[in-house]
């Protein structure tokens, strides 16, 4: 039962990470958004949320737009002009940023709030479990090879069958 959740988060783990390393790539050759629009909350005609990837880093976003500013229709030159005047790849400590926006004053503009990271720390934390199972795997190995517990680490040349600290069976 202890196993399972390593054991499933480990491919997981490395699928993530090839995606983050895909992204990074990406990220330099075509920058383009990944939104959705729906309805707005009270008081705003549209909300925008979307992701992006760029110059080596990601980000989140939401938007709200008020009545009246796009006509009836999507907001898309505005929004566009607007993030991409907005956007430095070094804002933030180390490229990590949160931004928020109320363009207008008085709650009655467009309000705008982003999220950014840099991509090298999305790698860092989905290699994270990978790696910590990987160095669990090798010492497991390295210990049954020496004649160790792979477990606990207990010198098992006196009871080579099972352990006699913790009492797993060794291979």
């Amino acid at each position: 039962m202890t196993r399972r959740l390593p054991n499933l988060l480990t491919p997981l783990s490395l699928l993530l990470c090839a995606a983050v390393v895909a992204l990074w790539a990406r990220s330099y050759e075509n920058p383009a958004p990944f939104e959705w629009w729906s309805p707005g909350p009270r008081g705003f005609e549209f909300r925008v949320r979307g992701a992006y990837a760029r110059r080596g880093a990601a980000g989140f976003y939401v938007g709200d737009y008020p009545a009246g500013l796009s006509g009836g229709t999507y907001p898309l030159v505005y929004h566009r002009s607007r993030s991409e005047r907005q956007w430095s790849p070094g804002a933030g400590t180390l490229g990590f940023a949160a931004v928020g926006v109320d363009t207008y004053g008085g709650g009655t503009g467009v309000r705008w709030h982003e999220w950014r990271a840099p991509c090298w720390f999305l790698l860092l934390v989905t290699v994270t479990p990978a790696a910590w199972r990987a160095r669990r795997v090798v010492s497991g190995v390295r210990r049954r090879r020496v004649g160790l517990c792979p477990a606990c680490g207990y010198d098992l040349r006196a009871t080579p069958d099972r352990c006699p600290e913790c009492g797993s069976a060794s291979c």
